[in-house]
Order: C-alpha cells, then sequence, then structure tokens
C-alpha cells in the first residue's frame, strides 16, 4: 500500500529484465525536509529584509521625505518653522542633515520675525511721513496768512499819508508778524521734538 517507482533496463543478450523498484517516500522525504528548510531560510530572510528596510525607512528614508515635504512647503509658502524633526541617533550623514534642516526653520522663523517688524516699521514711517506731509500743509497755509498780511500793511503803510492810519498798519504789520514768529517757533519745537532736543521746563 505505497506508492512505488519502477524502472526497468533489458539486457538483450541474456534476453533479461532488470526491473528496480523504489519507495516514492525515499526521495520526496529528503525534497520535503528541504524545501521545508529552504522556507524557513527564506521566511527568515524576509524578516530580517523586513527589519532592515523598517530601520531604513525610519532612519533614512523619512527624514529625506520630511525634509523634501519642508522644502515643497517653502515654496507653496505653507511651512511652519516650529514643526522640527527629530534627529536619529545613528547614521550621522542623516543626523547631519536633519540638524542642518532644523538650523534652516531657525533662520526662516527668524527672517520672518524680521520681516514682521520691518513691515510694522514701514508702516509706522508711512504713517509719521503722512502726518508730517499733513503738518507741512496746514504750517504752509498758517505761515503764509499772516506774511500776506504783513506784506499788504507795509504795502498801505508805504502809501499812507495819514499818521494815525500809519500807525494802525504798522500796528496790525507787527500783530502779524508775532502771530508768524509764533508758528515758526511752534515748527523749530517740532523740529527739536524729532530731534530728541527738546528741553522740558514745568511751569
Amino acid at each position: 500500500h505505497r506508492d512505488v517507482l519502477v524502472s526497468y533496463l533489458q539486457i538483450p543478450e541474456k534476453n533479461w529484465y532488470v526491473v528496480s523498484v523504489i519507495p516514492q517516500q525515499t526521495l520526496t522525504e529528503p525534497m520535503q525536509k528541504l524545501a521545508v528548510t529552504g522556507g524557513l531560510i527564506l521566511i527568515g530572510c524576509l524578516g530580517m529584509i523586513v527589519f532592515f528596510i523598517q530601520i531604513y525607512l525610519r532612519q533614512v528614508a523619512n527624514p529625506i521625505r520630511r525634509i523634501a515635504d519642508g522644502f515643497r512647503d517653502l515654496q507653496a509658502n505653507r511651512l511652519d518653522t516650529s514643526q522640527h524633526l527629530s534627529v536619529p541617533r545613528t547614521l550621522d550623514e542623516i543626523s547631519e542633515l536633519v540638524r542642518w534642516f532644523n538650523n534652516f526653520l531657525d533662520t526662516m522663523a527668524a527672517r520672518h520675525r524680521a520681516e514682521e517688524e520691518l513691515r510694522k516699521a514701514i508702516a509706522v514711517a508711512d504713517h509719521a511721513n503722512q502726518a508730517k506731509s499733513e503738518f507741512l500743509a496746514n504750517m504752509s497755509h498758517e505761515i503764509r496768512t499772516p506774511m500776506n498780511a504783513i506784506i499788504g500793511m507795509t504795502q498801505l503803510a508805504l502809501d499812507c499819508k495819514d499818521p494815525a492810519e500809519l500807525r494802525n498798519l504798522i500796528n496790525k504789520a507787527n500783530h502779524s508778524a508775532e502771530l508768524l514768529l509764533g508758528i515758526i517757533n511752534d515748527i523749530l519745537d517740532f523740529s527739536k521734538i524729532e530731534a530728541g532736543k527738546l528741553a522740558v521746563e514745568h511751569i
């Protein structure tokens, strides 16, 4: 009740047949053992390959991919500079690359802060320039009014023959000159304030 393999060979000179009967199990057992051993070795090799692939992904591929994603986010202007990469404990080249990328993130964060401060400073300067422009526009009007009064009164005084009227015109020109001097002093005070040289007195 066993499977066998039968082979034969005819010998013509003797009219004999040489027959060999081999149980199939004697041939398949070593093959089965070899297959089991080879399968175990293959499974072990596959496990080692998976293990080393995991190490490679964790230590090499993932940091490089995250660095590439970071540069892609930087190009798209959506990079979060506070998200630093964890530095691998092995593979000095990859660790150095990750440290360099983290330093790059710190530099970009400092640059963003500087740009924000610069934008605020520009806004303040624009506001100050606008205030200066408004101030100069108002001051030019305030200066022109008493100056026109002084010029007009002095021209009338040159043509006036009546001493009383002449005195009245000179008084008005003097009053306008005092107003003009007050405006000029205010302008000088503003200049001193801007230069930080204004002396404050308590009166």
